[in-house]
C-alpha cells in the first residue's frame, strides 16, 4: 500500500488501512474504498493549499507571521494591507477597499470549503491564516489574468506574433534568472513584489550577449529607453516588467540599435 500511496501524492496521515490490521490482505473493494479514501484526502489537502506549492505556503507563512505584530494568529485590516503592499496586490482606492472586503468573505467560505473550522466571523476586518491563502489565490489568479490582458494588447501594438512573443518571454525569464544568480538572490521567493523584472545592467548584458558592440553614446541610448518603461519612474535602478521588454523589443529592431538587425540576420 506504501506505493499506492505515493501514486496518489498522499502524504501522512494516512486514512485507515484496508484489513485493519498491518500486514494482513485487503480485499478489492477494501482497497477501491481505501484509495477513495486516500483520493479525498489528497483533494481536500490541495483545496486548503488553494492550489499553492508547499514552498508557497512556507513563504506566505513567513509574511504573515511578519506582519501579525502581536502574534495573536489573525491579521487586522492596516496589517492586511501592509502584506498586499508586499504583494503589490494592494488596493488603491475606496472602491477598491470595499472590493476587498467581500473578498475576504469569499474566503472565508472557500476556506470553509476546504475544511479549515476556524476562519472567523464572516464580516470582521481581522483575517486568519487559511483564509489568507484562498485571498491570495484569488488575488494571485486576478493579476495573472489582468497581466495576459495586458501582455496581449501590447503584443498586438508592438505586431509581434504569439510565437515571437513567446520566444521573448523565454530570453526574458533566462536573464531575469542569471540577473538574480548573479546579485546572489537565487534563491529569493518570487512571490512577492509581483511580475518579475529585468534590471538596466541585465538588458545591457542581454544585448551584449547578441554579439552587439555597444558604445559609450548608445549605451545612454539605450539606458534612457528602459528608464522610461519604467513603471515606477526609476532612474539608476531603472527596471522593465515583461511587457516593457516587448516595447524595448521593438524599439531595437526599428532603430536598428547598434546594426541588432544584421546580427539577428546573420545568427538566424
Amino acid at each position: 500500500l506504501p506505493d499506492v500511496r505515493r501514486s496518489l501524492g498522499n502524504a501522512p496521515p494516512y486514512p485507515a488501512r484496508p484489513g485493519g490490521r498491518e500486514g494482513q490482505q485487503a480485499s478489492f473493494d477494501e482497497l477501491v474504498d481505501f484509495v477513495d479514501a486516500c483520493r479525498s484526502e489528497f483533494v481536500k489537502k490541495e483545496r486548503k493549499k488553494a492550489g499553492f506549492s508547499d514552498e508557497d505556503l512556507e513563504h506566505f507563512e513567513a509574511v504573515y507571521r511578519k506582519f501579525d505584530t502581536n502574534k495573536n494568529g489573525r491579521i487586522d485590516n492596516k496589517e492586511l494591507q501592509n502584506i498586499l503592499k508586499e504583494f503589490g496586490w494592494e488596493p488603491k482606492t475606496r472602491e477598491e477597499q470595499e472590493v476587498l472586503m467581500r473578498k475576504i468573505d469569499q474566503a472565508r467560505a472557500l476556506a470553509r470549503e476546504a475544511g479549515v473550522t476556524d476562519v472567523g466571523e464572516d464580516g470582521s476586518p481581522n483575517i486568519k491564516f487559511w483564509s489568507f491563502v484562498q485571498l491570495a489565490r484569488m488575488l494571485r489568479t486576478e493579476c495573472d489574468k489582468a497581466e495576459e490582458e495586458k501582455i496581449l494588447a501590447v503584443q498586438k501594438e508592438m505586431r509581434f506574433s504569439e510565437g515571437e512573443t513567446e520566444e521573448f518571454r523565454q530570453v526574458f525569464r533566462v536573464w531575469v534568472r542569471r540577473m538574480r544568480e548573479l546579485e546572489g538572490h537565487a534563491q529569493d521567493s518570487q512571490q512577492s513584489k509581483g511580475p518579475d523584472e529585468l534590471s538596466r545592467d541585465g538588458v545591457r548584458r542581454l544585448v551584449r550577449s547578441l554579439g552587439i558592440s555597444v558604445s559609450p553614446a548608445n549605451a545612454a541610448l539605450l539606458d534612457a529607453e528602459v528608464q522610461s518603461l519604467d513603471e515606477e519612474g526609476r532612474l539608476e535602478g531603472a527596471m522593465v516588467k515583461f511587457d516593457g521588454f516587448l516595447r524595448l523589443m521593438r524599439w531595437l529592431l526599428d532603430t536598428d540599435f547598434a546594426g541588432i538587425n544584421d546580427v539577428a540576420a546573420a545568427q538566424s
